[in-house]
């Protein structure tokens, strides 16, 4: 139901879903799903909703300190959104997304692109393929990329072994950007031919024009007749007044296109959010640490949360709501606020979900590398991709297969490794199926909304994803998970 709403509603009524998201998140699907399973289902579920509501609120205090703290970073200088600038920015972001986790790379990110493109009339592709390769494909390389990596880190998964899925990540980021340059490309064309965007040379015709009306000028004004006849027509001197104000202000416009076109260097603003971005990572990094070296001593809850409040503060400390920083960034708390209601009916709704799947997925025959690869894959694009990798993980170990992985995991279980390989890519790949496939992506499209660029509805974006990332997956499946 709360699928069926995210994608409908919209389309029949957007101003009505906009506006009421709130109370129907909350009091159509967040309470009383909760409500059903604390009174009336057994402990085992009660125990869940309780770590689930945990769960949510780690995830929206890492958006909201992400968000908030990238807000206060402003990128300026000369940032024309052609199509190699476009490609060079999606590539950088499925870089920093291992290192700084997608959510943060998004975030900081996501506005200088969309400040970049606003010439442009054609972008929801761009913001589209910013999802698939900077909210999710690019933070398969460490557990700091993204949170299903991160819990395999806490259950025995060494921190640098991620890095072997480096050639899963450089063939899906390549094509990806691949194709993006040249889909990029024939948008960009189109729009310099029937829109002059970004022509270098648009003016050159107009400059032209006002030489042909001097050139006319000269003809004209036969200084040396009027010497003769020492007289001047009043016809002839507005003519001169005409083609001269004509010659002005035709000058005058394309030397301010040429001005405003001048390269200007790149300029970091509220660089000290940047420090406060590292202590996100930080926290996130030695939380995990001290969890797994110090086991049933280090409380699972609290520690990271405080440090994400406390750097969140910070932020709006230094670069507070009006300051010219976050002005400039468009900076608002409503895709935040978007987000947490949306999420909130989505945590509590998929609980029943994880909880059967927990207990039966061990029944579903998934036996293979490219099984793991699509059933993980799948249920990350519709479930929180966290718990269905740990599921699957679980499945993978009561499979007795023999351990090739130079290690063993936390509990002592055995998983070889073309199934831990096929788990990861597919938890971290296939969230970018969907919008609500990982936490970032939802982000990234009110974000995008928030500054008029009209994205596709829940069918129209998984209409590129089903035609641009599937085709991708299927190829992968061939060349590295059979």
């Amino acid at each position: 139901m709360i699928l069926l709403s995210i994608a409908i509603a919209p389309l029949v009524n957007p101003h009505f879903w906009e506006k009421n998201l709130w109370w129907i998140s909350l009091f159509v699907f967040t309470v009383p799903m909760m409500s059903a399973i604390i009174v009336y289902l057994g402990p085992e579920l009660k125990s869940m909703a309780f770590e689930k509501v945990e769960e949510y609120i780690s995830f929206i205090l890492l958006l909201t300190s992400l968000f908030v703290i990238s807000g206060g970073i402003h990128i300026s200088g000369t940032l024309n959104g052609n199509p190699t600038q476009n490609t060079i920015f999606l590539f950088t972001g499925g870089v920093i997304a291992s290192i700084i986790g997608t959510t943060g790379a998004s975030m900081l990110l996501i506005r200088p692109i969309i400040r970049a493109n606003r010439e442009r009339e054609h972008k929801a592709h761009i913001i589209i393929f910013f999802i698939f390769i900077v909210s999710n494909i690019g933070g398969v390389l460490t557990p700091l990329g993204d949170p299903p990596l991160f819990l395999g880190y806490l259950q025995g998964v060494p921190f640098e072994w991620t890095m072997n899925l480096f050639p899963e990540w450089f063939f899906a980021t390549g094509v990806l950007l691949i194709v993006f340059y040249f889909y990029d490309r024939k948008k960009y064309d189109y729009e310099r031919k029937h829109n002059g965007l970004h022509e270098p040379y648009s003016y050159v015709d107009s400059i032209g024009s006002v030489k042909k009306e001097m050139d006319s000028l000269l003809d004209m004004l036969q200084v040396d007749q009027i010497q003769e006849k020492k007289k001047i027509s009043l016809t002839l001197l507005r003519k001169v007044e005409e083609s001269v104000a004509f010659a002005s202000a035709e000058l005058e416009k394309h030397l301010k296109k040429i001005a405003s076109e001048a390269k200007e260097p790149i300029r970091f603003g509220g660089k000290l959010n940047f420090i406060l971005l590292a202590g996100v990572v930080a926290s996130i990094y030695f939380q995990g640490s001290l969890l797994k070296r110090l086991p049933g001593i280090w409380p699972a809850f609290g520690p990271q949360e405080a440090s994400m409040i406390l750097l969140t503060l910070i932020s709006l400390k230094i670069t507070p709501m009006h300051s010219n920083i976050r002005i400039e960034n468009g900076f608002s708390f409503g895709p935040i606020k978007e987000v947490a209601f949306l999420f909130s009916a989505i945590f509590a709704t998929m609980i029943p979900a994880l909880y059967i799947l927990e207990h039966q997925g061990a029944h579903m025959g998934i036996t293979k590398g490219w099984q793991f690869f699509w059933s993980s894959g799948i249920l990350s694009s519709f479930l929180d991709n966290a718990p269905t990798y740990l599921t699957f993980l679980s499945v993978g170990k009561s499979l007795a297969v023999t351990n090739d992985l130079g290690f063993t995991l936390t509990d002592g279980g055995n998983v070889n490794y073309t199934i831990l390989k096929a788990i990861s890519c597919g938890s971290v790949f296939m969230g970018a199926n969907s919008y609500i496939g990982n936490g970032p992506n939802f982000m990234v499209k009110a974000i995008a909304e928030s500054h008029n660029i009209k994205m596709p509805s829940f069918f129209g974006y998984m209409a590129y994803s089903g035609i641009i990332l599937l085709s991708l997956f299927f190829v992968m499946t061939f060349i590295f998970f059979i």
